[in-house]
């Protein structure tokens, strides 16, 4: 990909550049929705069952 992008203007790269990030954001978001659901099972870290 980087190297298809050599040859392009530097507004034409900051457009393709735009995209990709909107993208990406985009699955980010969408990961995040997916795990919001699901429990952790683990030991919480930092928390001692001592009194």
């Amino acid at each position: 990909m980087r190297l298809s992008m050599t040859a392009l203007k530097a507004a034409d790269a900051k457009e393709v550049a735009s995209s990709i990030t909107a993208i990406a954001n985009e699955k980010l978001k969408a990961e995040k929705e997916a795990n919001a659901g699901k429990k952790k099972t683990g030991k919480h870290v930092g928390h001692t069952s001592e009194s």
